[in-house]
């Protein structure tokens, strides 16, 4: 934990003892009354956290926020995923947060586990809890939105628009992530913003690979082995991310 998270900007927080934060201040950082911590908020603040109180039921925090808003590093990239098992998307979102794509869509592809729209991971608010997580690891209070799509129609259905010459998309660049034997390329000339696609565990259809490949997507490959979701998602948005800083 790298940064305490707050939704809501205040003046005095307090953080119950049946939480991660409660332990990880009394456990791993072994703070005590007066000793600070760095703190952030949705709405883009960054400040230092005092600890005014300890006891077995609560930390009491006192804030003092900077006066501006802070760059919170976000990278100009979505990322497409056919929805894993819910254990490996709780991963995905951790991880991504922590990256700072802006958005995280799951998409259920024809050959998705359609009892995954049941799991906890969206009955209750763990996928918040896993985005609150990433966030506090990263540092920075930028928050991830995380978007569901009933397929992949649907989601390009979404973002496409149709001008006077052709269906175009709100992406600059689309990346797919394939199996090859070729290696990735060292370099890419990407226009922001950029879309990231990583197929489901069972993979697309044959529909559907031709829906991603009519948005004339660039293909990358990071060698024949088989990857897993979250170490495909996070390698490839890494690789786009440095892509996008060398451009700058």
């Amino acid at each position: 934990m790298n940064i305490l998270y707050f939704r809501k900007k205040k003046e005095l927080y307090r953080i119950e003892s049946n939480t991660n934060e409660y332990s990880h201040i009394m456990n791993i950082l072994k703070l005590g009354v007066g000793d600070s911590v760095k703190i952030g908020c949705a709405e883009h603040y960054l400040g230092t956290g005092t600890i005014e109180r300890i006891e077995k039921s609560r930390i009491d925090i006192s804030a003092d926020w900077r006066k501006e808003q802070q760059n919170t590093h976000q990278l100009p990239i979505d990322v497409l995923v056919g929805h894993p098992r819910p254990l490996v998307a709780k991963r995905v979102i951790k991880d991504l947060t922590t990256i700072g794509v802006q958005g995280i869509h799951f998409v259920f592809g024809a050959l998705v586990e359609k009892s995954y729209k049941q799991s906890k991971l969206w009955t209750t608010d763990l996928a918040s809890r896993c985005q609150h997580e990433g966030i506090m690891q990263s540092g920075y209070p930028g928050e991830s939105k995380i978007f569901i799509h009933n397929s992949l129609k649907a989601f390009f259905s979404s973002v496409n628009y149709r001008d006077e010459s052709e269906q175009r998309t709100m992406y600059g660049t689309i990346i797919n992530g394939v199996e090859s034997s070729r290696s990735v390329n060292k370099s890419l000339k990407l226009s922001p913003p950029v879309l990231v696609c990583i197929g489901p565990e069972r993979g697309w259809t044959n529909d559907e690979d031709s829906l991603i490949n009519a948005m004339n997507p660039i293909e990358v490959s990071f060698g024949p082995r088989i990857l897993r979701t979250e170490t495909a998602c996070t390698a490839l948005t890494l690789f786009v991310g440095q892509s996008l800083a060398n451009l700058c």
